[in-house]
């Protein structure tokens, strides 16, 4: 689900409506749009001559995305288990660790 900010700062055109239910409230309908979502995953390559340097890939997949149907204060995106489930977490000490 995405703010209603970065439906507009992406430039987001709706597919459709879904319904949705918020906690603790009765179910809302909001627009839905088409995306891509990656998480970009850093690992460490060592070249020939011992440096080390980062290798980016991307992570993620094509999804359909609800609205949020209020404008919220401390996030923009709230990721479901349907495209976590593909990664592995690691807390530990303060440190949060996003892995795939």
């Amino acid at each position: 689900m995405a703010s209603e900010k970065v439906v507009r700062e992406v430039g987001l055109q709706p597919v459709g409506n879904r319904q949705i239910v918020p906690v603790p409230r009765d179910p809302v309908v909001t627009e839905k749009y088409r995306v891509r979502v990656d998480i970009p995953i850093d690992t460490p390559v060592q070249g020939s001559e011992g440096n080390v340097t980062l290798e980016r890939t991307l992570r993620g997949m094509d999804m359909e995305v609800a609205r949020l149907p209020y404008e919220p204060k401390y996030h923009d995106v709230l990721l479901g288990m349907d495209f976590l489930q593909g990664f592995h977490f690691t807390i530990y000490d303060g440190t949060f660790i996003l892995s795939s």
